[in-house]
């Protein structure tokens, strides 16, 4: 099986609505009389372009690939501190929209998974030591991953290889909310729907049946 960020997991991601992503499609518009707000339309402009493309746009920045340099080592002393050994898998397909998909950091057990996210800026991991919450803009990506994912709790980890003392890494456990998953269920749901009408408008008929078949052909479903 491939690993993320490998050509195989972009290709997988290409044109599938992400855990990452949900909280674009759960903002809601400013105006009531608008449909979709801003960050919602953008998305399914996004969307449809990966679709029509076979092209996902990859970004790189300072912080983005510090995460990715340094979320091995927070994965490692998270497995040390708890004593687990951490499953590493590259994207699971949702079982009930084949349009939805997410990337966890990794699984323990049946029942759990991590979330890292690493702190580019110093003083963010000391902001997150004083809020013992796991911030608001994170709850969609880890109650989505819990969804997809068909677990219980979800380890936020924060991690700063830059903090000299024990609180280079902070630990903040989410149970799924079941509640919550239902919101996120009817929203993403409608957003699959709207990328179908969308690219049918733009010539492509049968999107999911070809994303279905490509998945299957990577060994995803």
């Amino acid at each position: 099986m491939f690993e993320q960020n490998s050509d195989s997991w972009f290709q997988a991601k290409c044109g599938l609505l992400t855990a990452s992503e949900f909280s674009e499609v759960m903002k809601k518009a400013r105006n009531k009389s608008d449909e979709f707000s801003a960050s919602f339309r953008s998305l399914l402009y996004k969307k449809c372009t990966e679709a029509m493309t076979g092209q996902i746009k990859q970004i790189s920045a300072k912080p983005l690939d510090y995460g990715i340099e340094n979320e091995p080592g927070a994965i490692l002393a998270y497995e040390f501190i708890n004593e687990v050994e951490v499953d590493r898998v590259p994207i699971i397909i949702d079982k009930d929209n084949n349009l939805i998909g997410a990337s966890p950091d990794g699984l323990i057990d049946k029942d759990g998974m991590i979330e890292v996210k690493t702190a580019f800026n110093p003083q963010k991991q000391i902001e997150r030591f004083f809020d013992t919450k796991v911030p608001a803009e994170y709850l969609p990506q880890i109650q989505g991953n819990l969804m997809v994912n068909e677990r219980e709790w979800c380890d936020f980890i924060s991690y700063c290889p830059a903090i000299e003392n024990e609180n280079r890494i902070i630990i903040r456990r989410v149970y799924r909310d079941d509640n919550y998953i239902a919101k996120l269920r009817s929203r993403t749901s409608y957003f699959t729907m709207t990328l179908e009408g969308a690219l049918y408008e733009l010539g492509i008929q049968d999107y999911k049946r070809r994303k279905i078949d490509q998945l299957k052909g990577l060994g995803l479903l």
